[in-house]
């Protein structure tokens, strides 16, 4: 799915881009998580990814929905897909559903995995003999 992206890019969409990283990490540092659906959009690589795997761009459109879906904060391409990812506080069963319905409209069959937020990262633990 790289070889999809544009070899150059604009200095805007750049800017655009590495504002929304600083954001969705001051976002979740700052517990402020109104912004994280801001903080998710994208223009360097979702809209290129988006129309190669069926239901991608329905899933997206949740970012513009989260009024009618109660606890979700955002959606985004995770990685150089096809796997998405949710931002959600609450509902979340609700929610992939909902992701997944939107596959299935799209003939994709998918799976929903519901994972917590890691907040210790990478630890080395000493070797006891």
């Amino acid at each position: 799915m790289r070889a999809v992206l544009p070899k150059m890019i604009t200095r805007a969409d750049a800017i655009y881009n590495l504002q929304r990283s600083a954001l969705l990490q001051a976002a979740l540092a700052e517990k402020r998580f109104e912004l994280i659906n801001e903080a998710l959009r994208d223009r360097l690589h979702q809209p290129f990814r988006a129309p190669l795997a069926a239901g991608i761009a329905d899933v997206l459109k949740l970012n513009d929905e989260t009024d009618k879906h109660p606890g979700l904060l955002g959606v985004a391409i995770s990685g150089a897909g096809s796997t998405m990812i949710a931002f959600v506080l609450e509902n979340g069963a609700a929610i992939a559903d909902e992701m997944q319905a939107r596959f299935a409209a799209a003939g994709v069959t998918s799976r929903a995995l519901e994972v917590t937020v890691d907040n210790l990262g990478r630890q080395l633990n000493p070797i006891t003999t």
